[in-house]
């Protein structure tokens, strides 16, 4: 979930700002009968749509390893499709306002896709070092219970996740549910 999340989060930096803010059929539908809200709306809806089918491209292989190898029941699925459904909000709030920080940072360089680049770069450059550390540790099961650590260090949402699917707890469902 947690790489998922990342994914989500840096290729919509991009599209954040151009999708919302930025778009060229602007004009066009403002001129329509339709209020702003509507417009942004319908433009998260659509970014919605395509993180969800991100979420699921990502999703899907563990779900099946993990049905493939652990006795699951009915609320385990159920709970997994609706944590599906979850997911890809927060990296969208994410990258909404790192698009926004992005944005207004850009207001005083003249060279608005510089800065944009190089700020995005900084950020590629933050997770790659932030990869070759982890990519460092030993190939052992030790450094996969590391690998969880980090990431609900970094994503806390991770370890509610993992609370969701193993322990089926409820409480936690109402937490990852209410978060976003």
């Amino acid at each position: 979930m947690a790489i998922t999340s990342s994914f989500l989060i840096g290729s919509n930096i991009q599209k954040i700002d151009d999708l919302l803010f930025k778009f060229k059929d602007y004009d066009l539908l403002i001129s329509l009968p339709l209020s702003k809200n509507k417009v942004l709306n319908s433009k998260l809806i659509t970014v919605y749509i395509f993180n969800l089918i991100y979420t699921i491209t990502f999703m899907i292989s563990p779900y099946i390893v993990y049905i493939n190898n652990v006795d699951v029941d009915v609320i385990f699925h159920i709970l997994f499709f609706i944590t599906l459904l979850i997911i890809p909000i927060v990296p969208i709030i994410l990258a909404t306002l790192l698009g926004i920080l992005f944005s207004y940072l850009n207001t005083f360089y003249k060279e608005n896709k510089g800065l944009n680049l190089l700020l995005t770069l900084l950020m590629f450059l933050i997770i790659l070092t932030m990869s070759f550390n982890v990519f460092r540790l030993n190939n052992d099961i030790e450094t996969g219970m590391e690998l969880v650590k980090v990431f609900n260090y970094i994503y806390p949402l991770t370890s509610t996740y993992i609370d969701i699917i193993e322990n089926r707890s409820m409480v936690a469902l109402l937490i990852f549910i209410l978060v976003p």
